[in-house]
């Protein structure tokens, strides 16, 4: 009996540690399947901002490997911050994966300030704020036009 239960047990304990595995394989598939669904509009999204920033030599950008013009959060990589507070990459791989990264967390609704139910509008309020001196709508329809969609479209349309 005591080697009975102690079977039963052992596989009872197997059985709950292979099920807790498959579950974090299915969160990670998940994961995956979002970042493959979304690659695509951020990569083009990313290649628009990358544009509208003036990504060609002697620009800030440029200088700090920061193709998003990404101010400093204590990005993943990232050095430091410039005299006006744009993140500072070692290498451009690295200012572009920050950019990407903050793509994706607005598309799935992991960020703080972005979600994918803004418009590309709304987005680029928070992104590029009038009070940074910037022109948002500008910087909207830049964007939505090169990607081929309205600027009233939703993070989640793309």
């Amino acid at each position: 009996e005591i080697f009975a239960s102690l079977a039963a047990s052992n596989a009872s304990s197997f059985y709950a540690s292979m099920l807790a595995q498959i579950r974090a394989i299915a969160v990670k598939v998940a994961e995956l399947t979002i970042a493959v669904r979304y690659n695509s509009a951020a990569q083009r999204m990313a290649d628009a901002i990358k544009n509208f920033e003036g990504w060609v030599p002697g620009s800030r950008s440029f200088r700090n490997q920061n193709p998003g013009n990404l101010k400093f959060r204590g990005q993943v990589g990232a050095t430091g911050a410039d005299a006006q507070g744009f993140a500072i990459f070692p290498t451009y791989q690295l200012g572009w994966d920050a950019l990407i990264r903050q793509l994706m967390l607005a598309f799935t609704n992991k960020s703080q300030v972005y979600n994918s139910n803004m418009t590309i509008v709304q987005f680029f309020n928070v992104y590029a704020p009038r009070v940074d001196s910037k022109d948002p709508y500008a910087y909207a329809r830049y964007v939505s036009g090169q990607l081929g969609i309205p600027p009233e479209t939703k993070l989640q349309d793309l």
